[in-house]
């Protein structure tokens, strides 16, 4: 499977070209560019939410007090994704709903990634 972040990365110097068209101080280039970049994220099975997620990840974060990144759970839900391992529509849906979420998991949220993590990780040793 292809994770998100090689997909995006393939369509990269393109949605470059169309972010810099977005300051055109022409309304309709700029919203061409807005339009042409939707168009390039469909391309590749992608969305502006999931470049919104790729870009949010990107940014540095400021560690919480506990220490942990809240954004760890988009990290871990892409990791076993893209680890093969057999998993149910319900799963896979999960997971492609926590690779978009920002902040932290709740504690049902949290347990059943743990669980997903785990069982990925006994795969692949």
């Amino acid at each position: 499977m292809t994770s998100v972040a090689t997909t995006l990365a393939s369509i990269a110097p393109r949605l470059g070209q169309l972010i810099r068209m977005l300051g055109s101080d022409k309304d309709g280039e700029a919203l061409a560019a807005a339009r042409a970049i939707g168009r390039t994220l469909k391309s590749v099975n992608s969305d502006f939410h999931e470049l919104a997620a790729r870009i949010e990840k990107t940014t540095p974060v400021v560690a919480s007090t506990d220490g942990i990144s809240p954004y760890w759970a988009q990290d871990a839900a892409i990791d076993v994704l893209d680890s093969g391992m057999p998993l149910s529509a319900r799963e896979r849906e999960f997971l492609s709903h926590m690779t978009k979420w920002s902040g932290r998991p709740t504690e049902r949220q949290a347990a059943w990634l743990k669980a997903l993590i785990k069982r990925s990780r006994r795969r692949r040793a």
